[in-house]
């Protein structure tokens, strides 16, 4: 197996809001419409870049090295949207070597330790 670089890339985006949301609150009506929906990133991205080589003559045993960008958009985690998490990155990699019935990998989540 010859030499290989990889490249890829995804990009997602959504505006999911509540078109009607009326909720109970202290014994009145609490009209949420337009709010956001949960647990939904407006943008998701992801940008990788992987090398691969053969090792040896034959080539039946190849090393990767992988590293990989991850963006996740402002989301909401209530209702109201009051409590929000603002966007961040994520850098990640990953490295070992591959066979035909065997894969070792070392690999690193959140490199640049984002909180």
């Amino acid at each position: 197996m010859a030499n290989k670089f990889k490249l890829e890339y995804s990009f997602g985006y959504t505006h999911a809001t509540f078109t009607d949301l009326v909720v109970p609150n202290e014994g009145k009506e609490l009209d949420l419409s337009g709010n956001h929906q949960l647990f939904s990133p407006e943008a998701t991205s992801m940008l990788a870049a992987q090398y691969s080589f053969g090792l040896g003559k034959t080539s039946a045993i190849q090393f990767v090295a992988r590293a990989e960008w991850q963006y996740l958009g402002r989301q909401y985690f209530d209702l109201a949207n009051t409590i929000e998490q603002s966007p961040y990155s994520l850098l990640n990699t990953r490295f070992g070597v591959v066979g035909k019935s065997f894969e070792i990998m070392l690999w690193g989540r959140n490199l640049t330790d984002q909180e």
